[in-house]
């Protein structure tokens, strides 16, 4: 299982978005001040809204020595993507291991992508923390765990297995577990074409309306072909031009088109030159050859 697993939406999106508060120091011995697991939480919180990692990191480490699970996470967090520091797995380790001890579902997940990514990985260790994030109630957890059973890391290849934990990771609001079982259902050979045509729009809408850009994309597609369903240039423009908001490269180079031909939408060759040029920003190889053979023509 390599690092592509590395849920880095979720580095920030677990820490708080208030504004920061006036930290000070009492003096050089005593540090850095706060009071009580959760205090010290909160301020760690707000030194990573200023970027203040080194600060953060006093504040988490105080706090995960009084057991606060959450503290002891965004610890290992910041030594894991070297936010203060040079990165360093190793303790990121400790500090997830503290989490998971904690039942801090996250914590547990954390600690099996260390396990899962590297020359040295260790698939099988990765895969009872996945599990055991899972069984915690963390939608990371439970969509690692069927990425595992899909792929045979860590455990038995095992179809089934696989889509029901990806299936409870969408239920529990999961955006890429929603857009995994769409493209399962997708791949599916075995189910009536239309069916499973309408049923894995569904999951692609889902997956969208929870900020998942391979959603939106695999959605447009769907309504501009109309697998399914009436086709709808309209509805699937605006669902790859959200889709490209949201950074997919493929959502940007589908909207590339529709305006390079006018499909569905006003024509603007300018506009269409640069929604290629974000899609090759994005390594995209089609949104580099689009620009390349669009670049004269389209100024």
């Amino acid at each position: 299982m390599n690092n592509s697993f590395f849920p880095a939406a979720l580095i920030l999106a677990m820490f708080s978005l208030s504004g920061c508060l006036n930290l000070f120091h009492s003096n050089q011995q005593d540090g850095l001040q706060c009071t009580g697991a959760s205090n010290c939480t909160e301020l760690g919180k707000e030194c990573i809204i200023d970027k203040n990692y080194t600060d953060a990191l006093n504040f988490f480490e105080k706090a995960c020595k009084l057991n606060e699970g959450e503290a002891c996470l965004n610890a290992g967090i910041i030594y894991h993507e070297g936010l203060n520091t040079e990165a360093d797995s190793s303790k990121a380790a400790v500090f997830y291991e503290q989490a998971c001890n904690m039942n801090y579902a996250s914590g547990c997940t954390h600690l099996g992508i260390i396990y899962g990514s590297g020359s040295t990985a260790n698939y099988t260790k990765a895969f009872d923390f996945y599990r055991k994030g899972c069984e915690n109630g963390d939608n990371e957890g439970c969509y690692f765990t069927g990425i595992a059973y899909r792929d045979g890391f860590g455990i038995n290849q095992n179809t089934d297995s696989a889509y029901e934990y990806i299936q409870k990771a969408c239920d529990m609001n999961l955006g890429k577990a929603c857009s995994e079982m769409g493209l399962h259902l997708d791949l599916d050979v075995t189910r009536d074409s239309a069916d499973h045509n309408t049923s894995s729009l569904k999951y692609y809408e889902k997956a969208c309306s929870l900020g998942d850009g391979t959603g939106c994309t695999n959605a447009g597609a769907t309504y501009f072909y109309g697998k399914s369903v009436k086709p709808d240039i309209f509805k699937a423009n605006i669902l790859f031009e959200r889709a490209c908001d949201l950074n997919n490269a493929k959502g940007c180079s589908d909207l590339g088109l529709s305006y390079l031909r006018g499909t569905g939408i006003r024509q603007d060759s300018t506009k269409a030159l640069e929604l290629f040029g974000k899609a090759c920003d994005l390594k995209l190889n089609e949104g580099c050859e689009n620009y390349s053979k669009y670049k004269n023509s389209c100024r």
